[in-house]
């Protein structure tokens, strides 16, 4: 029984030192590739702007090794992973919105020598892969690297592409490397400012509340000038002349116009329509008396209505022939009716305005 206690006491005592060693380590000064690198902050990034970084955590736990017969290890004071061979390839993926430009890649891991513990981010495609950036550590307990220059990477977009990190540990040394986790700094990247300020990309109900902001500046910087309204005075906007021009008359439009002829008064087309249909009859009647006189006497009724309408159509088509735009132009009807409305508007003309 005391053996038991002296076995739990042992280990309680070596757990102790090992969390005193991890955190002995873990208090080192970090060692940075770069001065220039992004300064960290407690606080929350801002979800807009493209000054200020973003950075994206990916802890060595959600990192599985490439190969499932390698075993690896979780330290339990840091949280770290390492290979029970102390070599071997850890894969994590990594979410990034799309159109952000990734700048740096920070590596937290206990690297006890130099190089032996890489990061590089891969652009993975539908059955290729293609790299983006990588470096190695430099030789440190418990502590960070970052690459100096900057990436400047820009995620096209999330579609039919996504984004992993490649960790690979070598036993190439004393004590063998602890991977903690894996940051990638990124800034959000905006479109270019169009040529003039539109509202057209915002809901309705907020272009409403800046149009009537404008109004509300407009009506403040009237009443801070002074001036009881915005507009120039009346007097400056009015310019008279000095004597009174000649009212301008013109005719009704020809579409209004009308005919009269004694008592009878017909509109532009009827009167047009009247005169030609005069002259189809006279000239079928002329025909008639013609034929009659050459045959003799009147033929039986239905060969004298059958010639009656012939008649009637071939002078109604040689009429619309003889008076299309191709050749005479307009009928006789409309000539007469046009110069009808134009003997009357030279007699009586109507003022329309001054």
């Amino acid at each position: 029984m005391r053996s038991r206690r002296v076995r739990a006491r042992s280990r309680a005592l070596f757990s102790v030192g090992g969390i005193l060693v991890c955190c002995a380590l873990g208090a080192k000064e970090r060692r940075v590739a770069a001065d220039e690198r992004p300064a960290t902050t407690l606080e929350t990034p801002r979800a807009f702007g493209t000054d200020s970084y973003t950075v994206t955590t990916v802890s060595a736990m959600s990192f599985l090794p490439s190969d499932d017969n390698d075993g690896y290890l979780t330290a339990q004071g840091a949280l770290s992973r390492a290979f029970d061979g102390g070599a071997g390839e850890l894969y994590a993926s990594v979410s990034i919105p799309a159109g952000a430009i990734i700048d740096y890649i920070g590596l937290e891991s206990y690297s006890y020598c130099a190089g032996v513990v890489g990061v590089e981010l891969w652009e993975v495609g539908a059955g290729s892969t293609s790299g983006i950036a990588t470096f190695s550590s430099s030789a440190h307990g418990y502590g960070f690297d970052i690459n100096a220059d900057v990436i400047g990477w820009q995620l096209p977009s999330n579609t039919s592409r996504a984004l992993a990190i490649q960790v690979e540990l070598s036993n190439d040394c004393v004590n063998w490397p602890f991977l903690s986790w894996v940051e990638i700094w990124w800034r959000r990247a905006v479109s270019p400012a169009p040529a003039f300020p539109t509202f057209n990309d915002v809901p309705a109900k907020i272009r409403r509340s800046v149009r009537e902001w404008i109004l509300l500046q407009m009506l403040n910087a009237a009443a801070a000038s002074g001036r009881v309204s915005i507009f120039p005075p009346v007097d400056s906007q009015l310019v008279l002349s000095a004597a009174a021009r000649p009212a301008i008359s013109l005719p009704l439009p020809l579409e209004q116009e009308s005919v009269r002829w004694g008592f009878l008064s017909f509109t532009i087309h009827g009167f047009s329509l009247f005169v030609d249909s005069l002259v189809l009859v006279c000239a079928v009647l002329l025909f008639s008396i013609s034929a009659i006189v050459l045959m003799g006497g009147v033929p039986p009724l239905p060969v004298a209505a059958a010639l009656l309408f012939a008649s009637s159509a071939i002078f109604l088509a040689a009429y619309q022939l003889i008076f299309s735009d191709f050749l005479c132009g307009a009928s006789p009807g409309k000539r007469l009716a046009s110069e009808a409305v134009q003997a009357q508007n030279e007699e009586f003309l109507v003022t329309r305005f001054r």
